[in-house]
């Protein structure tokens, strides 16, 4: 979420994802609270999921880890140990070094605590139960609703969900808001779903039908699509106004757009 207050304005703004417990608990204590629901102006909705790699499609012969200096790993998969191994190697990389600032003298601290293999999996297993069941009720797609109605002075929504939950909760976006970013939906492009869902966003609800001072800003940021550019990163930001709110063609399937640097602020 990211608060309107002006300290606030240059920090970082957190995620919140809804596939366990205590974060839709947290979400919900901020939008039913009289002070804080009417300072939050952008809120970054993340549905990433937890997802177990069966063993027999891991394939073994490309790793040859030593499982010696990680500690216990009784009942952990070839997979996890692995992803295991490289989280860690990369937290004592960051670690490295003269300390610079706060975030990695608490990267230290972490990494004193570090759970082992055998105990981060179970904690894993719990929280990929805990998605389940949360998933199987819809009680994060509830939770959206409710609390989307509560953020009165909401202006941004950035969401990193599955394609055919887009439009559903395009709709539900209250009429304040003033830009929405799907820049990293998870979509799979063979499907053409980039394309479609443009074509859904334009025909299905009624934002090329407001006065244009109120039409919502699209920005659009896509990773390695457009075969044209060589680029991470390209930006359609112009295109998809053009296409939604104008006569523009759907830009998704054309070598259109240009090149975007995540980390420079002047492109935001």
């Amino acid at each position: 979420m990211h608060l309107s207050q002006e300290y606030r304005s240059s920090s970082p703004q957190p995620s919140i994802p809804f596939g366990n417990t205590r974060d839709i608990e947290v979400f919900r204590t901020i939008s039913d609270h009289d002070t804080f629901r009417f300072d939050i102006t952008e809120i970054i909705y993340d549905d990433t999921r937890f997802h177990e790699i069966h063993e027999a499609t891991w394939d073994k012969s490309l790793y040859f880890e030593d499982d010696d200096d990680i500690g216990d790993i009784t009942g952990v998969p070839c997979w996890f140990r692995h992803w295991y191994r490289e989280n860690r190697g990369e937290m004592e990389s960051y670690c490295d070094g003269e300390v610079k600032d706060s975030r990695q003298l608490e990267a230290r601290e972490a990494l004193k605590a570090l759970s082992s293999p055998a105990e981060s999996y179970e904690y894993f297993q719990k929280l990929l139960q805990q998605q389940t069941e949360i998933i199987s009720i819809n009680r994060d797609v509830d939770a959206l609703k409710y609390e989307l109605s509560r953020f009165p002075n909401l202006r941004r929504v950035t969401l990193t969900l599955p394609a055919h939950d887009v439009i559903e909760f395009l709709r539900a976006l209250p009429a304040t808001l003033e830009s929405v970013e799907l820049s990293f939906l998870a979509f799979i492009l063979d499907d053409d779903h980039y394309k479609s869902l443009w074509e859904d966003i334009r025909a299905k609800l009624g934002w090329r039908e407001r006065v244009a001072m109120t039409q919502p800003k699209l920005v659009i940021c896509v990773e390695g699509y457009f075969a044209a550019l060589t680029e991470d990163n390209v930006s359609l930001r112009r295109e998809a106004m053009e296409f939604v709110y104008g006569e523009g063609t759907n830009p998704f399937g054309e070598d259109v757009g240009f090149w975007l640097d995540l980390y420079d602020r002047m492109d935001e």
